[in-house]
């Protein structure tokens, strides 16, 4: 085999070891990924950097109760980062599903802006893959992990009232 489909197969494999192969987090990955068109190398070297980022930081001691929880942590902070960067009003919609129950979140509840209407929003929100939606539903959920991560990101910088 050619080196690049040896150390492409070598990241797949790191990639899945360090998120424990978790689904949820398998999800993520792969959705900020495809969304962004990014190497699995290049999200690794993010990954690898959220971890040293939130090392002395409260995230993880409210919400992992297992060690494999940070996978989850890291990688809805990563979506996050790309959330905030494409559409602020989304990241605002996200922040705002975080301090509402996780569960059956009425997309008429949503801030909404001109510039970016609800349905948009909720695409984009969905093709991070940071929230649930069910196709016959006016209605999204969170993940609680994903949840737990966005609350403690406001909390650390004071934005959670």
């Amino acid at each position: 085999m050619p080196p690049s489909i040896d150390t492409e197969e070598d990241s797949r494999k790191a990639l899945l070891e360090e998120l424990s192969s978790l689904p949820l987090a398998i999800t993520q990955a792969a959705a900020y990924i495809g969304h962004n068109d990014v190497s699995i190398s290049s999200y690794l070297d993010q990954l690898s950097e959220q971890k040293r980022q939130t090392t002395n930081s409260s995230y993880g001691q409210s919400e992992q109760r297992h060690a494999a929880d940070r996978a989850v942590v890291m990688t809805t902070l990563i979506s996050l980062q790309g959330v905030f960067r494409e559409n602020s009003v989304a990241a605002d919609c996200l922040f705002f599903m975080a301090c509402v129950d996780r569960k059956d979140i009425l997309l008429d509840l949503l801030p909404t802006a001109t510039s970016s209407p609800t349905e948009q929003t909720v695409q984009l929100l969905s093709d991070y893959a940071v929230l649930i939606r069910r196709p016959a539903s006016s209605a999204v959920e969170l993940h609680r992990l994903v949840r737990l991560t966005i609350q403690t990101y406001l909390r650390e910088r004071g934005w959670f009232h």
